[in-house]
């Protein structure tokens, strides 16, 4: 239900920018053609769109923003291991698409770093396809 998080709110993102958009619209035309209210209605058909947009930017953002932790966190996993490679999280080179091994129910996603259960194939960070080791 939580995997690929980051994915799933820039989804959610633009979803309520279609339904806004088509809501402002279907408003727009209703109230042309009703007439008493035309000016209005030509108002909300040319802004309407326009303002949905701008506004999902900000949940746009923040799934982005999420799906760039987890790059970063994967990046800090990197950092840590190649400076102290006693602690065993993570390989120093991974190669191809395989996950490094963290112990022998986890692995790390290669793409984001996320610490994941073994018998998954898809990280639920960032939504890449793993080539499991097991």
């Amino acid at each position: 239900m939580y995997d690929n998080i980051a994915k799933k709110v820039k989804g959610l993102a633009k979803g309520i920018f279609i339904i806004e958009a088509l809501g402002t619209i279907v408003t727009g035309i209703m109230l042309l053609i009703t007439g008493e209210l035309a000016l209005f209605g030509l108002i909300i058909l040319i802004c309407g769109p326009l303002i949905a947009w701008v506004s999902s930017w900000v949940l746009y953002a923040f799934g982005e923003l999420v799906e760039d932790v987890g790059i970063i966190r994967y990046q800090t996993q990197i950092e840590k291991n190649t400076t102290s490679k006693s602690n065993g999280l993570i390989q120093s080179k991974i190669t191809n698409n395989t996950p490094a091994v963290s112990n022998a129910n986890k692995i790390l996603c290669k793409t984001c770093g996320a610490d994941i259960s073994a018998d998954i194939s898809v990280c639920h960070v960032c939504g890449k396809e793993l080539n499991n080791l097991h």
